[in-house]
């Protein structure tokens, strides 16, 4: 099964945050919103308060999102140029 989950994220400031919409492949739509509530830059302060919307879809929609996450500056994970020259 397939889950779009809305999420409230931070690291934006202090009491600051964005919902940003995540895409999840679960058992049921528990697991999915479990897995939303653990992922980095939750807002995990707010407890089970982070997951705003659990919804089921199919499997284009989820492709499609998927898609549009790895092109949400946002989620990008970029390595500082000091931790690149620690690494070496």
């Amino acid at each position: 099964m397939f889950f779009k989950v809305v999420v409230a994220c931070g690291h934006l400031g202090f009491r600051r945050e964005v919902e940003i919409t995540r895409y999840f492949q679960a058992n049921n739509a528990l697991e999915a919103w479990d897995s939303a509530m653990h992922m980095p830059r939750a807002k995990k302060g707010q407890g089970s308060r982070c997951v705003r919307k659990v919804e089921q879809v199919d499997c284009l929609q989820y492709l499609y999102g998927k898609i549009s996450e790895a092109e949400n500056p946002y989620l990008q994970v970029r390595k500082s140029r000091s931790r690149t020259l620690m690494a070496s």
